[in-house]
């Protein structure tokens, strides 16, 4: 492939362009989807999730799915898939000869003016360890919430120690119930090269108990229970659609004619409640 310096055709310029895009592509995100690809997209994932427009008037522009972020050329790409700025994916595509040292990819006026900025991340690890150092250990009092949970479903003894990779944090009253269990989660590698020490979590388990032991909804103490009992009409309604098969897998990758199949559901799902009470 040659470098964008050597062109002097502006056509010729926007078709590498387009190459390096699909370039970019499939060196950070692997070999496309080859039963969900075809010659105007390339798709990634089980899914198709990720798509990458490689022919027709949007040639170039791509769009992950679960993200809803999208954009058009390989500077904006590797700034997405790398989570860095402007600089950082410049300089990643010219260290794999993509790029020359000059001056690449017009940038918008808009986004001109404004400096670059990098892509806001999660730190989940640290989230996780955060949690588990603000935890406590269980003790053995068997009026306990969390050791009342555990005798209510056989778990563990009443006598016995609880296991140290699960601990207790007391809610801080802005939601309902006693407090949480944390278990730890973390890679089995970690555990093999730490044990019989805790590894550093990488991921934590929360259940939510009341003081009797049973499970409690992790929601704020001060909600609106007519709100809350329309949000639960919604949620029961959406699990009537996920029995349809076409629309939990979401056959449909148009939006027009994924509306389409939820209003065709919907009607589906009124007709039968209509038959069944009348």
């Amino acid at each position: 492939m040659r470098r964008t310096g050597e062109y002097h055709n502006g056509g010729e310029m926007a078709s590498d362009w387009n190459a390096i895009t699909e370039a970019t592509a499939r060196q950070l995100k692997g070999e496309p989807n080859a039963r969900l690809s075809n010659r105007m997209e390339l798709r990634w994932g089980s899914r198709g999730s990720f798509k990458l427009t490689v022919e027709g008037q949007d040639i170039g522009s791509w769009y992950d799915w679960e993200a809803r972020e999208g954009g058009r050329g390989p500077v904006r790409l590797a700034e997405y898939l790398l989570s860095t700025d402007r600089d950082g994916a410049l300089h990643w595509l010219r260290q794999r000869g993509y790029l020359d040292e000059r001056p690449v990819e017009p940038t918008p006026a808009s986004a001109a003016a404004q400096p670059p900025t990098k892509r806001p991340t999660t730190d989940k690890s640290a989230l996780a360890r955060s949690i588990w150092m603000s935890s406590d250990i269980i003790p053995r009092d068997s009026s306990h919430p969390a050791r009342r949970w555990f005798s209510k479903r056989q778990l563990w003894r009443r006598e016995l120690p609880t296991p140290p990779m699960m601990r207790w944090k007391r809610a801080n009253g802005a939601h309902t119930g006693a407090g949480s269990i944390v278990a730890m989660l973390a890679a089995p590698e970690a555990w093999a090269a730490r044990w019989p020490s805790l590894p550093a979590p990488t991921g934590v388990q929360i259940i939510s108990v009341d003081d009797n032991g049973h499970p409690a909804l992790d929601r704020p103490a001060d909600y609106d229970r007519h709100l809350y009992r329309e949000r639960h009409l919604v949620e029961c309604f959406i699990n009537k659609m996920k029995h349809y098969r076409r629309i939990f897998s979401r056959f449909e990758k148009l939006d027009a004619r994924y509306l389409g199949f939820l209003h065709f559901t919907a009607a589906l799902i009124w007709l039968r409640w209509n038959v069944n009470t009348t």
